[in-house]
Order: C-alpha cells, then structure tokens, then sequence
C-alpha cells in the first residue's frame, strides 16, 4: 500500500510541477501578451498622431497656396474697384490661380494702356487750348488731367 501511495503520491507531485511549469509559461505569454498589445498600441497612436500631424500641415500648405492668392486678389480688386491701375505685384511661385491673376493683370494692363491713351489725348487737348490762351475750359481739363494721372501712379 505504501508503495502504492508512494507512486501515485510521485505521480501527483510530477503533476504539479508539471502545472506549476505550466502556469509559469502561460504567465510568461500573458506578460509577453501586455508588452506586445501596449507596442501595439504606442505604435498606432504614433502612427495616427502623424497622419494627423501630416494631414494638418498638408491643410496649411494648401490653404497657403490657395488662400494667400485669394487674398492678394481680393486686395488688387478692391484697389482696382478704388481706381488704382498700379500694375500688381506677381503671385509667389508655386501659388495657385497663376491663371486667374495673369488674366486680372492683363485686364490692369489695358486699362492702364486705355487710360494713358486718354490722359495723351487729353494732354494733347490741354496744349492746344493753351496755345489759343482760352483758361477757362483749360483749368477743368487740367483738374481731369491731374485725377487720371493719379490713378496711374498709385
């Protein structure tokens, strides 16, 4: 009987150890389980923290490019709308609406060719009159003169 419970009682320690050695692993792959899910996890939140960061400074760069002509734009329009027909400072390079504002400078550019035109004629009006010593229609076309040719000067 003795060595019967001797056997079995040898058979039931060999079990145990065998289970402790068990619950060691399974310990072990629960820990190496943690490390790799919170690698996991720092890596997708680095990753999403630079697609977000990427797609923020993508936004700025392109907002950059399509704002900052619009802007410009709207300023020259505006100046345009208030008689200026200064010829207007060119788009940075890489901006977009390049198109958009050689067409609005070409329409300055006429407008600008129109009224120096003008302003010939008118000079040309001024010095015959002058010649004939008339004043009193002389002092209106020269007021005219001097406004037209502010708004090519500014």
């Amino acid at each position: 009987f003795k060595a019967d419970a001797k056997k079995k009682d040898d058979a039931l320690d060999a079990q145990q150890q065998e289970l402790e050695n068990q619950a060691s692993a399974l310990t072990r792959q629960a820990a190496d389980l943690e490390t790799q899910q919170r690698t996991i996890l720092y890596t997708l939140f680095s990753v999403l923290s630079l697609l977000v960061l990427a797609v923020g400074v993508a936004g700025i760069v392109i907002t950059h490019k399509v704002a900052g002509p619009i802007f410009k734009m709207t300023r020259q329009i505006r100046e345009v709308g208030e008689g200026s027909l200064a010829i207007p400072a060119p788009l940075r390079e890489g901006d977009e609406l390049v198109d958009f504002f050689a067409a609005f400078e070409t329409m300055v550019r006429s407008l600008r060719k129109h009224q120096e035109e003008e302003l010939a004629t008118l000079n040309s009006a001024i010095s015959e009159l002058r010649d004939h010593k008339q004043d009193a229609p002389l002092a209106a076309l020269e007021a005219l003169h001097a406004e037209m040719g502010k708004t090519l000067e500014s």
